[in-house]
């Protein structure tokens, strides 16, 4: 062992990581100068409990921003097959929904390609995910909404009853949505209403008939044919929430008209256990949420479109 690596050793145990936050920071300089040992070596130190298999080609790849994942990812070649390897915080929400979708989700799924779960080293503290790796290019903007369409039907076609999680249904727990709808508020008391207001429009539609949805259909996440990655948003989420995201997304100022267009096309697939009504309901609210707070006028301009919305609270 060269000085060098001797130094790595006392500098990374001087400062050994103390939670997540801390390992991920960790990971995150080793990826950046491409140290594959010593990003192994960090993390077994962090959890003992966890294994890497060895690949006769690696590369890190990319990079996230997920609240319990790793923010650097690698590229493996295992047994002459390409994988892709994520590591979440062991019992994190994130890896619950990944792992609910792929034991519970996906074999009833028809009509969409999802890359599969090849292998996994489970510590207390880490869990390694492997991945089928999957060389893409991300959907392009003239078929995107097309694409979250096709995809939100199909996944409204799942049952989403009784059974399933119920964290998976707490509109809190999506980092996203949650982190819009504080900044909502404060365009609203700032537009002189009272965020009451808000809130009730928010719990009208959290009493809404469920749906399984992806969470974040954003392009990096789909690559056309029914291609979608990355389930560690899956959630029950009211009519409409993947749609109402896209929207936004899509990065186009729209029109009321516009977007019933799309509700239109979206309702059949959700029509066994949802009026059009509150679909259109949800749609605009989260659509709404979802806008930026720096278009205040045009965010207030849908909420309040929603004052002349009505429809019975019986929802089944």
């Amino acid at each position: 062992m060269g000085l060098a690596s001797i130094f790595m050793n006392l500098k990374e145990r001087a400062v050994a990581p103390i939670d997540f936050n801390g390992v991920k920071r960790l990971a995150e300089r080793h990826a950046a100068k491409k140290h594959h040992l010593a990003y192994e070596r960090s993390l077994t130190r962090y959890d003992p409990g966890i294994e890497f298999v060895f690949g006769t080609d690696q590369e890190f790849v990319g990079a996230g921003k997920g609240q319990f994942t790793l923010n650097s990812y690698r590229r493996l070649k295992i047994e002459g097959r390409w994988a892709f390897e994520k590591i979440y915080a062991s019992g994190s929400l994130d890896w619950q929904k990944c792992l609910f979708f792929y034991e519970n989700l996906l074999p009833g799924l028809a009509g969409l390609r999802v890359p599969g779960l090849l292998g996994l080293s489970a510590g207390q503290k880490l869990t390694v995910a492997r991945f089928e790796y999957v060389d893409f290019q991300p959907v392009g903007d003239d078929v995107y909404l097309n694409e979250v369409l096709y995809i939100a039907k199909r996944l409204g076609q799942l049952p989403s009853g009784a059974g399933f999680p119920q964290a998976f249904a707490d509109l809190s727990q999506h980092f996203g949505f949650e982190r819009c709808f504080r900044k909502t508020i404060e365009v609203c008391e700032a537009s002189g209403r009272d965020s009451a207001w808000l809130i009730a429009l928010r719990a009208r539609c959290e009493v809404m008939p469920r749906f399984v949805g992806h969470g974040d259909l954003s392009r990096p996440n789909m690559g056309g044919d029914g291609l979608v990655l990355d389930w560690d948003n899956l959630g029950f989420y009211p009519p409409g929430f993947d749609l109402a995201l896209a929207l936004v997304l899509l990065g186009k100022e729209l029109t009321e008209p516009v977007i019933k267009v799309f509700a239109q096309q979206l309702h059949p697939a959700l029509a066994h256990r949802c009026r059009f009504e509150e679909l259109w309901f949800s749609l605009i609210f989260f659509y709404g949420v979802f806008l930026s707070a720096r278009k205040a006028d045009q965010k207030m301009r849908f909420l309040e479109l929603l004052d002349a919305i009505s429809f019975p609270h019986a929802t089944e």
